[in-house]
């Protein structure tokens, strides 16, 4: 080979080389951009994250306070409903000492001689107004709105034995010894 063509054929593997090398670098300008805007983009993606991980971590702060708040009231709640519960226990220990009581007193009560009443409407003597006993000049009583009900001009007639008398202006006279047995 000559020397011209040596030259050519290193002159062609010099500019094949520049030229490999003028690539190469591009190739590596370019890769250097690409890393750096793959860095600029983990960076956003860094503080992205960040900025969620501080989120997070508020939104769990506030979820661990409203937690105990709620366990404070849950444990005011749980107070309250062992007082009532405590309060239903006294007042049920209360009724049933009352209806112990209670069912003592009727035992005693039927024991008792029945109480006495007017023999015209059949009700218990009282202190009510209609009901208080009042004795006729006869001797028999009948409570007072009966005895209202049989003035005919002044006049009573005894309905049990049928004597008649004249109606005091006062009225009858309280019958005190049916009175003491009512105790009133």
């Amino acid at each position: 080979m000559s020397s011209d063509n040596r030259l050519d054929a290193l002159a062609i593997v010099l500019h094949n080389v520049t030229a490999e090398n003028d690539r190469l670098k591009e190739n590596q300008e370019e890769l250097q951009r690409a890393n750096i805007e793959n860095e600029r983009q983990l960076a956003e993606r860094m503080d992205a994250i960040d900025n969620q991980v501080h989120v997070f971590t508020n939104r769990v702060s506030g979820l661990v306070a409203r937690i105990a708040s709620v366990e404070a009231e849950l444990r005011k709640e749980k107070k309250k409903v062992k007082r009532e519960r405590e309060k239903v226990e006294y007042y049920e220990s209360r009724m049933n000492e009352s209806e112990q009581k209670c069912g003592e007193q009727t035992e005693q009560r039927e024991d008792a001689p029945p109480r006495p009443e007017c023999d015209i409407c059949l009700q218990e003597y009282s202190a009510h107004p209609d009901h208080v006993p009042r004795v006729l000049s006869c001797g028999h009583t009948v409570c007072d709105g009966c005895s209202l009900k049989m003035v005919i001009s002044g006049q009573i007639v005894c309905p049990f034995d049928r004597k008649r008398f004249s109606m005091p202006e006062e009225g009858l006279p309280k019958n005190y010894e049916v009175a003491k047995m009512l105790c009133m």
